[in-house]
């Protein structure tokens, strides 16, 4: 069958005309590419980390900040209970439990607090002076870059997290770019510079000058999404280019030689090149 299939390809090919020859060329550079890109993409929605503490344990995480006697756990969930003010409860996953290389990611949890105004979601995190945080306290929140101890970026909105209700976040970091949901309402989405969503997911708690503060944390799980396509758009009946003679259109075409009238397989697998930064074949 093999054999078959190979040479009625051959046989195809060597009775094109260049034209034809021409455009077989590049509808098979679309399909290998396109199979490139879909095996690259193989472990999309892959199962990265997870926790339910359904062990009663904690040991996936690691004090970020604060002491592990802030911290509690039962059969369903993990708890934070701040009896102080201006304090910052933080969990992060062990460093054996994290790849330091998942770029993009799905961070997804069940956020039930209970005491307190404060409500907090840290992610992002690299280390205690650079990280990113969702900030809830009353009707609002805010979203926050810190790098080196210092707020670079903000994003403030309107939601209000009541106390007693159990609320699904979801924080979405694909290539750059911060898409936030709350209960399936998109609260945040926003393009970074390159690599500045980088780091750990955190558990996190705290207080202002109101406390106490009480949290629970459940069904912790992080996913990884493929990056954001970012392919270039390019049109045949672009002025740049569209006069331009086609593969010897002249020799062959009695209605027209130009780019704009044969250019499509062309300028569509130029995108797909230029979308995976290939220069010369």
């Amino acid at each position: 069958m093999q054999a078959v299939l190979k040479n009625s390809i051959l046989h195809s090919i060597a009775t094109m005309n260049k034209k034809h020859f021409f455009s077989f060329v590049i509808v098979f550079l679309l399909f290998f590419f396109t199979l490139l890109h879909t095996s690259v993409h193989a472990d999309e929605g892959a199962v990265l980390f997870e926790d339910n503490f359904s062990s009663g344990t904690l040991t996936k995480w690691t004090v970020g900040k604060g002491n592990a006697n802030m911290w509690s756990t039962s059969q369903e969930s993990a708890r934070a209970t701040i009896l102080t003010p201006f304090t910052v409860a933080e969990l992060t996953p062990n460093n054996s439990e994290w790849n330091n290389d998942w770029k993009n990611i799905e961070y997804s949890l069940d956020v039930t607090p209970y005491k307190g105004i404060d409500k907090n979601v840290a992610f992002s995190i690299i280390d205690t002076n650079n990280w990113f945080e969702i900030h809830f306290f009353y009707n609002e929140f805010e979203v926050t870059q810190i790098k080196s101890g210092v707020v670079t970026w903000s994003k403030r909105g309107f939601y209000q997290m009541q106390n007693g209700q159990t609320y699904k976040v979801k924080i979405s970091q694909q290539s750059d770019r911060l898409t936030i949901w709350i209960n399936d309402d998109k609260i945040v989405s926003h393009q970074f510079e390159e690599n500045a969503l980088n780091g750990k997911i955190g558990l996190r708690a705290g207080t202002g000058a109101s406390y106490p503060t009480e949290i629970e944390f459940d069904n912790i799980v992080v996913r990884a999404v493929a990056p954001a396509e970012a392919f270039p758009h390019f049109k045949q009946n672009d002025p740049l280019w569209e006069n331009e003679e086609y593969n010897h259109a002249t020799r062959w075409s009695t209605s027209g030689t130009g780019i704009k009238e044969y250019g499509y397989a062309l300028t569509s697998a130029a995108m797909i090149l230029r979308a995976h930064d290939i220069s010369t074949l």
